[in-house]
């Protein structure tokens, strides 16, 4: 009677731990089972704003990075759950009782292909082209057709002449100057070509008209230093000594006059004959000793060295050779 009570303790006993694992199993197989919840979509702020950035994707560009980022992170949370559920998936029943052995369950990562973002829906950002402006130097000439070079470091006249392509005789004609001149950083030069030409003067034949034997006797009359009706004046001479500024001032202080055939000398017979110049009444006009191409109210000796020194005496004449104006340098004009 013993024996049997035993027998069937024992046989209670078994069956209510089979049932609980049994139960527990059931339990853990249920809930891997379970649906999971939809992952959620996070959202996106859009600003709306009256300029367009050319530099920010489309919004459905945006939208389908942001759930594609979703996904991946879902896939592996289902990874590491199932991973960790694998792991309990065992049976406590030993093999004598009718239980397996304990096996976990596999997974492969390569059982769901993870979520990549579609390369048709990443933005194409703009690009900006380094383009490279070529300014190119436009040489617009003056009206006179002439191109204008100034004096550099180092210039010579043939050098200039063989620079741009001309010769060295169209080069002196056109500005004037020899080769005895002395070019000075930032002369200006005319470069021939073109219509830019020298003017050729023609020779003139001058028309042969009937002669007259005339005798004329003219008194004698003896020329003071400096006429009393004199108009012309030299009114300064600046800059004594330094060949790159010195100059000698003329000023008009009569009715207008021209200049052509007149001539200022110094005390060594150093004589300047003035070309064809007109003044207006008032007017001032400066010669300067070094060289130079003449202007208006300028006009250049071409000598290479300085004429003028303290206590030198400069006469103007006028054509017939009558003194008009006497100028001592430190002293008082005449």
């Amino acid at each position: 009677m013993g024996r049997r009570r035993s027998a069937g303790l024992f046989l209670i006993i078994n069956v209510v731990v089979s049932l609980s694992v049994a139960l527990l199993v059931i339990t853990l197989f249920s809930s891997t089972q379970d649906k999971e919840e939809p992952p959620i979509r996070p959202s996106i702020v859009v600003f709306v704003t009256a300029t367009t950035d050319p530099l920010r994707p489309p919004q459905d560009a945006l939208q389908a990075t942001v759930d594609a980022q979703a996904g991946t992170l879902a896939a592996i949370e289902r990874n590491t759950t199932a991973s960790a559920q694998a792991a309990l998936e065992v049976t406590n029943l030993p093999p004598e009782q009718g239980g397996t052995t304990p096996r976990p369950t596999q997974f492969s990562s390569s059982d769901e292909e993870l979520p990549t973002i579609p390369p048709n829906l990443l933005p194409n950002l703009p690009t900006q082209n380094s383009n490279t402006a070529t300014s190119q130097a436009t040489n617009t000439l003056p009206p006179d057709g002439c191109e204008r070079y100034f004096v550099q470091a180092g210039d010579t006249a043939s050098k200039i002449a063989e620079q741009f392509g001309v010769s060295l005789s169209n080069l002196f004609t056109l500005n004037g100057i020899n080769d005895r001149t002395i070019l000075n950083i930032g002369d200006e030069l005319l470069i021939p070509g073109g219509d830019c030409r020298p003017e050729v003067t023609p020779t003139v034949t001058p028309t042969p008209r009937p002669t007259f034997n005339l005798t004329i006797v003219a008194p004698t009359v003896t020329l003071a230093p400096t006429a009393v009706d004199s108009q012309v004046e030299i009114t300064n001479i600046l800059n004594t000594g330094d060949i790159t500024a010195e100059q000698v001032e003329i000023q008009n202080l009569g009715g207008e006059i021209n200049l052509q055939g007149w001539t200022l000398t110094d005390g060594q017979g150093n004589t300047y004959t003035f070309p064809s110049v007109r003044l207006v009444p008032g007017s001032i006009i400066r010669v300067l000793t070094r060289t130079g191409i003449d202007t208006p109210g300028f006009l250049y000796w071409n000598q290479n060295t300085p004429i003028w020194s303290s206590g030198e005496t400069a006469t103007l004449s006028d054509v017939s050779g009558a003194v008009q104006s006497v100028f001592t340098i430190g002293g008082e004009e005449g």
